[in-house]
C-alpha cells in the first residue's frame, strides 16, 4: 500500500472519529468509531421508542412478510438481540428457500436446520452483522 492510500485512510479514521465525537460527546475512550457511533445512535433510537434493525419487531415483521402462504404458526420462537429463533414444523426444502431468498432481499440471512430457522441481518457485504 502506497504513502498516499496510507494518508487517506489515516485522515478517514481522523474524520469518523470527529464524527463520533461531535454526534455522541458522551463517548469517552473511542477505540473502534463505526462501532461506538452504531452502538450509541441504537442507544438514542431505543430510548426514543424506535425499532432498530436488530429489534424483535424488525425480525418478527420481515418473518410475517416472508411467511409462506398456508403454513401454519410456529410452535414457539426465541430472540436475541439481533438473532431471531423459530421452531417450525412441516416445511418442505423449497417452503425454507422461497423463505430464505424473500428475507435475503430484504437484508436478512436464514440458518436452517433441525426445524429451526433462525433470522439475522445481513451486512451490507451480505455477510452475518455481528449484534
Amino acid at each position: 500500500m502506497g504513502a498516499a492510500s496510507k494518508g487517506e485512510i489515516e485522515r478517514r479514521k481522523q474524520a469518523m472519529v470527529a464524527l463520533l465525537k461531535a454526534s455522541h460527546p458522551q463517548v469517552g475512550t473511542i477505540v473502534d468509531a463505526p462501532v461506538q457511533m452504531r452502538r450509541a445512535t441504537d442507544t438514542l433510537r431505543s430510548a426514543a421508542g424506535r425499532v432498530g434493525d436488530a429489534d424483535l419487531e424488525a425480525a418478527l415483521a420481515a418473518a410475517t412478510q416472508a411467511w409462506p402462504d398456508g403454513q401454519a404458526p410456529v410452535q414457539s420462537m426465541r430472540f436475541e438481540t439481533g438473532k431471531l429463533t423459530l421452531v417450525v414444523s412441516g416445511w418442505s426444502g423449497e417452503q425454507i428457500e422461497r423463505f430464505r431468498a424473500r428475507l435475503r432481499s430484504a437484508g436478512w440471512g436464514v440458518e436452517a436446520a433441525e426445524g429451526r430457522l433462525v433470522l439475522s441481518r445481513l451486512a451490507v457485504d451480505g455477510a452475518r452483522r455481528a449484534a
